[in-house]
Protein backbone atom coordinates (compact mmCIF):
# COMPACT_ATOMS: atom_id res chain seq x y z
CA UNK A 1 0.00 0.00 0.00
CA UNK A 2 1.27 3.49 -0.93
CA UNK A 3 1.83 5.54 2.26
CA UNK A 4 0.29 9.45 1.23
CA UNK A 5 2.41 11.02 3.55
CA UNK A 6 6.02 13.44 2.76
CA UNK A 7 8.82 13.23 5.46
CA UNK A 8 6.11 12.01 8.28
CA UNK A 9 3.28 14.75 8.00
CA UNK A 10 0.12 14.17 6.46
CA UNK A 11 -1.06 17.41 3.85
CA UNK A 12 -5.23 18.29 3.58
CA UNK A 13 -4.96 16.96 -0.12
CA UNK A 14 -3.66 13.87 0.83
CA UNK A 15 -5.85 13.30 3.66
CA UNK A 16 -8.83 13.98 1.20
CA UNK A 17 -7.48 11.65 -0.93
CA UNK A 18 -7.47 9.01 1.27
CA UNK A 19 -10.91 9.37 2.74
CA UNK A 20 -12.32 9.36 -1.10
CA UNK A 21 -10.71 6.54 -2.04
CA UNK A 22 -11.29 4.76 1.39
CA UNK A 23 -8.20 4.17 2.68
CA UNK A 24 -7.95 3.45 6.24
CA UNK A 25 -6.04 6.51 8.92
CA UNK A 26 -4.91 3.68 10.50
CA UNK A 27 -3.00 2.99 7.22
CA UNK A 28 -2.27 6.83 6.40
CA UNK A 29 -0.44 7.36 9.82
CA UNK A 30 1.55 3.60 9.98
CA UNK A 31 4.56 4.28 11.38
CA UNK A 32 7.76 3.49 9.11
CA UNK A 33 9.21 0.09 10.27
CA UNK A 34 11.66 -0.16 12.57
CA UNK A 35 15.54 -0.54 11.69
CA UNK A 36 16.97 -4.13 12.20
CA UNK A 37 18.88 -4.42 15.45
CA UNK A 38 22.85 -5.12 14.60
CA UNK A 39 23.80 -9.13 14.70
CA UNK A 40 24.50 -10.00 18.19
CA UNK A 41 27.01 -12.12 16.39
CA UNK A 42 28.35 -9.22 13.99
CA UNK A 43 29.17 -8.20 17.43
CA UNK A 44 31.26 -10.19 18.86
CA UNK A 45 33.16 -10.96 15.93
CA UNK A 46 34.18 -7.55 16.27
CA UNK A 47 35.55 -7.62 19.09
CA UNK A 48 37.41 -11.52 18.94
CA UNK A 49 39.43 -9.04 15.64
CA UNK A 50 42.84 -10.97 15.42
CA UNK A 51 45.53 -8.85 14.64
CA UNK A 52 48.62 -9.86 13.40
CA UNK A 53 51.04 -6.87 13.07
CA UNK A 54 50.56 -6.59 16.78
CA UNK A 55 50.07 -10.24 17.97
CA UNK A 56 50.29 -9.36 21.60
CA UNK A 57 48.27 -7.66 24.26
CA UNK A 58 48.80 -8.13 27.80
CA UNK A 59 45.56 -7.91 30.33
CA UNK A 60 46.22 -7.01 33.96
CA UNK A 61 43.51 -7.62 36.32
CA UNK A 62 43.33 -6.34 39.70
CA UNK A 63 41.40 -7.18 43.19
CA UNK A 64 42.93 -5.21 46.37
CA UNK A 65 46.40 -6.61 46.53
CA UNK A 66 46.31 -8.95 44.05
CA UNK A 67 47.51 -8.66 40.83
CA UNK A 68 47.34 -10.90 37.43
CA UNK A 69 48.49 -10.57 33.89
CA UNK A 70 47.96 -12.82 30.78
CA UNK A 71 49.54 -12.36 28.07
CA UNK A 72 46.99 -13.13 25.02
CA UNK A 73 47.52 -14.12 21.20
CA UNK A 74 45.55 -12.28 19.36
CA UNK A 75 47.10 -13.30 16.34
CA UNK A 76 45.57 -15.44 13.37
CA UNK A 77 48.88 -18.81 13.84
CA UNK A 78 50.35 -19.59 16.60
CA UNK A 79 53.51 -17.47 18.43
CA UNK A 80 55.96 -18.77 19.95
CA UNK A 81 57.22 -16.01 23.24
CA UNK A 82 59.54 -16.05 26.38
CA UNK A 83 58.57 -15.03 29.39
CA UNK A 84 61.70 -15.75 31.67
CA UNK A 85 62.00 -14.69 34.87
CA UNK A 86 65.98 -14.11 34.48
CA UNK A 87 66.36 -13.76 30.73
CA UNK A 88 63.35 -11.78 29.63
CA UNK A 89 60.61 -10.88 32.44
CA UNK A 90 58.03 -8.51 32.71
CA UNK A 91 58.02 -5.58 34.75
CA UNK A 92 55.25 -4.33 36.92
CA UNK A 93 55.22 -0.62 37.31
CA UNK A 94 53.59 1.35 40.17
CA UNK A 95 52.76 4.37 40.36
CA UNK A 96 50.94 6.57 43.75
CA UNK A 97 48.41 9.44 43.74
CA UNK A 98 51.13 11.67 43.85
CA UNK A 99 52.24 10.74 40.89
CA UNK A 100 55.70 8.86 42.57
CA UNK A 101 57.02 5.73 40.74
CA UNK A 102 57.82 2.83 44.04
CA UNK A 103 61.11 1.87 42.89
CA UNK A 104 61.74 -2.32 42.59
CA UNK A 105 65.06 -4.02 43.70
CA UNK A 106 66.29 -6.06 40.89
CA UNK A 107 67.51 -9.43 42.62
CA UNK A 108 69.73 -10.28 39.26
CA UNK A 109 72.37 -7.95 40.31
CA UNK A 110 73.67 -9.67 43.20
CA UNK A 111 72.74 -13.17 41.64
CA UNK A 112 74.58 -16.00 39.36
CA UNK A 113 72.36 -17.54 36.35
CA UNK A 114 72.79 -18.52 33.54
CA UNK A 115 71.91 -16.18 30.97
CA UNK A 116 71.76 -18.65 27.43
CA UNK A 117 68.48 -18.37 25.95
CA UNK A 118 67.55 -21.70 25.23
CA UNK A 119 64.79 -22.59 22.19
CA UNK A 120 62.91 -25.15 25.22
CA UNK A 121 62.06 -21.71 27.54
CA UNK A 122 59.92 -20.72 24.56
CA UNK A 123 56.30 -21.30 24.84
CA UNK A 124 53.78 -21.64 21.98
CA UNK A 125 50.52 -19.96 22.34
CA UNK A 126 47.68 -20.76 20.17
CA UNK A 127 45.65 -18.15 18.77
CA UNK A 128 43.36 -16.98 20.91
CA UNK A 129 44.69 -18.14 23.59
CA UNK A 130 47.37 -16.59 26.64
CA UNK A 131 50.15 -17.53 28.95
CA UNK A 132 50.24 -16.30 32.22
CA UNK A 133 52.74 -13.67 33.08
CA UNK A 134 53.00 -13.16 36.82
CA UNK A 135 50.87 -12.99 39.61
CA UNK A 136 51.66 -11.15 42.89
CA UNK A 137 49.60 -10.50 46.43
CA UNK A 138 51.08 -8.03 48.46
CA UNK A 139 51.29 -8.43 52.18
CA UNK A 140 51.49 -6.60 55.11
CA UNK A 141 55.31 -6.77 56.53
CA UNK A 142 56.45 -4.15 59.27
CA UNK A 143 55.72 -0.35 57.90
CA UNK A 144 54.56 -1.44 54.47
CA UNK A 145 53.80 -4.43 52.09
CA UNK A 146 55.90 -6.00 49.98
CA UNK A 147 55.87 -8.46 46.88
CA UNK A 148 58.15 -9.69 44.45
CA UNK A 149 57.39 -9.67 40.52
CA UNK A 150 59.85 -12.15 38.72
CA UNK A 151 63.19 -10.82 39.87
CA UNK A 152 62.01 -7.32 41.17
CA UNK A 153 61.23 -6.74 44.55
CA UNK A 154 58.90 -4.03 46.38
CA UNK A 155 59.98 -3.50 49.52
CA UNK A 156 57.90 -1.87 52.29
CA UNK A 157 55.46 -0.07 50.31
CA UNK A 158 53.35 2.34 52.23
CA UNK A 159 49.73 1.34 52.50
CA UNK A 160 47.34 3.44 49.73
CA UNK A 161 45.91 3.53 46.38
CA UNK A 162 48.03 2.70 42.75
CA UNK A 163 47.81 2.32 39.99
CA UNK A 164 49.81 -0.11 38.05
CA UNK A 165 50.52 -1.54 35.16
CA UNK A 166 52.93 -4.44 33.45
CA UNK A 167 55.96 -3.92 30.06
CA UNK A 168 57.42 -6.25 28.67
CA UNK A 169 59.98 -6.56 25.79
CA UNK A 170 60.35 -9.49 23.51
CA UNK A 171 63.57 -8.91 22.80
CA UNK A 172 65.09 -13.00 21.38
CA UNK A 173 64.06 -14.86 18.32
CA UNK A 174 67.46 -16.49 18.37
CA UNK A 175 68.28 -19.19 20.68
CA UNK A 176 70.74 -22.33 21.33
CA UNK A 177 68.88 -25.95 20.42
CA UNK A 178 70.26 -28.26 22.94
CA UNK A 179 69.87 -31.05 20.03
CA UNK A 180 71.72 -29.74 17.23
CA UNK A 181 74.11 -28.16 19.78
CA UNK A 182 73.78 -24.82 17.70
CA UNK A 183 71.55 -21.26 17.45
CA UNK A 184 68.96 -21.52 15.52
CA UNK A 185 66.36 -18.34 14.59
CA UNK A 186 62.62 -19.00 15.57
CA UNK A 187 60.68 -17.48 12.98
CA UNK A 188 57.27 -17.03 14.90
CA UNK A 189 58.59 -14.99 17.56
CA UNK A 190 57.32 -11.09 17.51
CA UNK A 191 60.17 -8.40 18.41
CA UNK A 192 58.74 -5.39 20.31
CA UNK A 193 57.40 -4.00 23.07
CA UNK A 194 53.92 -3.57 24.59
CA UNK A 195 52.25 -2.33 27.88
CA UNK A 196 49.09 -3.38 29.79
CA UNK A 197 46.13 -1.80 30.64
CA UNK A 198 45.70 -0.07 34.17
CA UNK A 199 44.32 -1.14 37.02
CA UNK A 200 43.75 -0.32 40.80
CA UNK A 201 46.20 -1.62 43.54
CA UNK A 202 44.63 -0.80 47.26
CA UNK A 203 47.45 -1.89 50.11
CA UNK A 204 45.34 -1.31 53.41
Amino acid sequence: MTRLSYSGILTETALCAALVAGISLNAVYAAPPAKRAASPTAQSTKETKMNDEDPFEIRLSGNGPELKAMLVNRSSVPRSALCDGELQPSRLEIVSSTGKRVKAFDSRSIMKYDNTVHCRLFKSVQPGRDLEMGVVKFKKSGEGFEASWGPYRFETVPAGEYKARVIWTSEFDTCFDEETEQQRKLANVWLGRIQSNEVTLLLR
